[in-house]
């Protein structure tokens, strides 16, 4: 077997044999990738399955309905594995942090899952009564169709509906952020705590913004 160190004739490798076979290998790579890219772009643009190619995309899918199936248990199978992976190692199972428990405290405040006194908890979302899930998971408004632009109604409520509940996290999450539990553990992951608290309600101003922007008046031309 040839010795990887080694020129095809047996001699030892040498500086300008090792690059010119590197810049073969990078060529041949490109190649290949540029020809997959171009077999992706063909089928999307024909409306096949990016995977296989013969059947025709789902709606709002690259993958016809089996391969995207396939897609979506392969991601839940792989997300599980990291997470069972981080958990084994006594680490947060969605940022992989240290953590005595399943999710760290900055984790469960940004997904709202902190228990608080004289806080209200929930939020009830007026949007979840208005929308359903299609095939690919999209959020979509009863009456509107699967493809096309929601109107600004739709769009503000949805950002209001999604401030509060950012704003709510927020709130919950400052208060445990100056509880005795987190105050008890080190500066660092005190400050992480805050920080995602503090990120809520960064994110709950930007829904804000979003309508604010939708509804400011617009001069000639649209700008």
């Amino acid at each position: 077997m040839l010795d990887i160190q080694q020129s095809p004739g047996g001699e030892p490798m040498s500086d300008d044999f090792a690059r010119r076979r590197d810049r073969v290998q990078r060529s041949l790579e490109g190649r290949r990738r540029k020809s997959e890219g171009e077999l992706y772009e063909q089928r999307k643009a024909t409306g096949l399955c990016t995977r296989c190619g013969v059947v025709a995309a789902s709606d709002d899918s690259q993958y016809c309905q089996p391969h995207h199936e396939y897609a979506k248990q392969y991601s839940r199978d792989a997300l599980k594995r990291l997470r069972d992976g981080r958990r084994a190692k006594g680490l947060c199972v969605y940022c992989g942090t240290k953590s005595e428990q399943r999710r760290c405290m900055a984790c469960r405040i940004k997904q709202g899952r902190v228990s608080t006194r004289g806080v209200k908890k929930g939020v009830k979302n007026a949007t979840a009564d208005r929308t359903w899930k299609d095939a690919g998971g999209r959020t979509r408004y009863h009456g509107q169709p699967s493809r096309g632009r929601q109107s600004n109604a739709s769009l503000d409520d949805q950002d209001i509906d999604y401030a509060i509940s950012a704003l709510q996290k927020a709130k919950q999450g400052l208060e445990v952020a100056r509880s005795p539990e987190v105050q008890a553990l080190p500066k660092v992951q005190r400050e992480e705590v805050k920080r995602a608290a503090l990120s809520q309600a960064d994110h709950g101003t930007r829904f804000i913004e979003e309508v604010l922007d939708r509804n400011r008046p617009r001069g000639k031309g649209g700008k």
